[in-house]
């Protein structure tokens, strides 16, 4: 998230009409200054009339300012609101893409919540305000050259005063920060784990020590968050004090040139007033400089992630619909985690098999399914849908199509759920299948607008998911344990329907017994890192 990205994503014309009312804005020192010192022209000479035109013209005058102040800041928040949607959603159509399926969840919603926090009050914020900031000391700047150009000299050299800290001080202040965000997380992480695993700590009685890690991951956040603070807090007692220091000589030379006669005592005040307008933000603009650079490690970890999103690929989205009868093929596939699970393995499975994958618990089943469906890579070889790597169709349901063995049902109506987004599917197909597998019986003809959410039991979301699969109408059909959670006539039923499948149909059984060979015309048999395909 360079500064040149930022600016390639800030609608234009809003930005062009900020900038004018920031300008009008920016007058603020420059009409203060003109009526205070306004005060030394006043004598037993003036009249109630002269009084009033002060009053009229610095109320007047005022008014404009803070009008135009009003409108830069509603601006201002709109040209935010745009720009966190469009980094969010770029953010989150990364982490829940192709390439970022395997991202932990816990840091993604670290990403949009702490990270985006950060962003927005230390990045988007700050450049408006560093843009306010700037224009207001030019105006006043420019003012003060108007009044005395020695004396406006001095300022525009005393005024770099305050920037010295930030430069000084701010890789350290980025290290800060990004020891903060860290820990910001790792609390995060703690307090998701703790609830995800509540029951766990409630069976065993666990609450000492998991309120011992809380305390411990508490204090660390709290520790770093005060450590950050106080880092802050020094560079900007230096920076106060650099900037009193260029009040005080700029204004002690305008004072002697008063006793010189070369300006009166109103000129002098009216310097002294605009000054503020230059230095105050000049302080303000070494502080907001800072606070850019603290989010350097933070925007670099979102450009990371938004790097990741294929949307542009068009490899991707491009592959050939027209391949009829598609073939898994595996060439010389090596593939580990902690240990080796598949070692050169080399074996085809032709279009409209139906196979049965068995092995002992962690002997690599699932994992198999993985690599079929593209959402791992081998460390070596290849996995082929006829001629193209699967990865290449991965979240393409034209070719692939699978039911996971935990069965997750979003928070949707249960059309959606089946259709995930398809529009051409209608309300009679829908209904058609959902008799099939006896939804329509359980659930009522009025099912599909309705949002179950947590209502359903295991079978049935196990069979919205079959229905999700079947009505993709994928030519590849990958089973994690389908039939885990229904009882035996519906588990017959189901594998049935499979069996009669046109395409190629995979299934891990991880409770496998003999009866259900008849439904298969494979077996893939995974033992000690071999995997075995034989004809039933």
């Amino acid at each position: 998230m360079t500064f040149k990205e930022f600016w390639n994503t800030v609608p234009r014309g809003k930005f062009f009409v900020l900038i004018i009312f920031t300008i009008l804005a920016g007058f603020d020192g420059v009409v203060m200054s003109q009526v205070i010192s306004s005060v030394t022209k006043f004598n037993v000479n003036s009249t109630i009339q002269d009084i009033l035109k002060l009053f009229i013209y610095g109320l007047s005058s005022y008014l404009v300012v803070q009008i135009a102040n009003i409108v830069a800041l509603f601006i201002n928040n709109n040209i935010i609101k745009y720009l966190n949607k469009s980094y969010k959603n770029k953010v989150i159509e990364s982490i829940y893409s192709i390439n970022g399926n395997s991202n932990d969840v816990k840091d993604s919603i670290s990403t949009l919540t702490v990270d985006f926090k950060i962003i927005e009050e230390q990045y988007f914020s700050v450049i408006f305000k560093l843009l306010y900031f700037a224009l207001m000391g030019l105006i006043s700047l420019l003012y003060l050259v108007y009044l005395s150009p020695v004396v406006s000299i001095l300022f525009i050299l005393c005024s770099f005063f305050p920037v010295v800290p930030s430069i000084i001080f701010g890789k350290k202040l980025a290290k800060v920060t990004e020891k903060y965000t860290e820990k910001n997380s790792r609390f995060i992480d703690n307090l998701k784990d703790m609830t995800q695993g509540f029951p766990d700590i409630l069976s065993y009685n666990a609450f000492i020590l998991f309120n011992s890690r809380n305390r411990h991951f508490t204090n660390e956040m709290e520790d770093s968050a005060e450590n950050l603070k106080n880092k802050h807090a020094f560079v900007n007692f230096v920076s106060a004090l650099l900037s009193w220091l260029g009040y005080l000589i700029p204004i002690s030379v305008a004072l002697y040139l008063v006793i010189e006669g070369r300006i009166d005592a109103g000129t002098v005040i009216a310097l002294f007033l605009a000054s503020d307008r230059v230095i105050s933000p000049l302080r303000n603009v070494s502080e907001y400089l800072r606070l850019i650079k603290s989010t350097d490690s933070v925007r670099e970890k979102i450009n990371k992630i938004i790097a990741n999103n294929p949307k542009n690929d068009e490899a991707y989205y491009n592959v050939d619909r027209n391949i009829d009868k598609p073939s898994i093929i595996f060439n010389n596939v090596v593939f580990r985690f902690d240990h080796a699970i598949f070692v050169n393995e080399n074996f085809k499975i032709p279009y409209g098999s139906k196979v049965l994958v068995k092995g002992p618990s962690g002997s690599g089943k699932s994992t198999l399914l993985n690599l079929i469906q593209g959402s791992l890579v081998p460390q070596r070889g290849e996995v082929l849908i006829d001629n193209i790597k699967s990865n290449k169709i991965l979240a393409n349901p034209n070719f692939i199509t699978r039911i996971y063995q935990n069965v997750h049902y979003f928070d949707m109506t249960l059309r959606d759920n089946i259709t995930m987004g398809v529009s051409n599917i209608s309300d009679e197909q829908l209904s058609l299948v959902l008799e099939k597998f006896g939804l329509l019986h359980e659930l009522g003809t009025n099912c599909l607008d309705r949002n179950y959410k947590d209502q359903l039991s295991g079978g049935q979301k196990q069979r919205v998911a079959i229905i999700r699969a079947i009505i993709h109408k994928g030519k590849i059909l990958l089973i994690d344990e389908a039939t885990s959670s229904v009882d035996r006539e519906t588990s017959s039923k189901i594998r049935t329907f499979f069996s009669e499948f046109e395409g190629t149909v995979v299934e891990v059984a991880h409770n496998y017994t003999e009866e259900i060979d008849d439904y298969y015309t494979h077996v893939i048999e995974i033992k000690d890192g071999v995997v075995r395909l034989s004809v039933v």
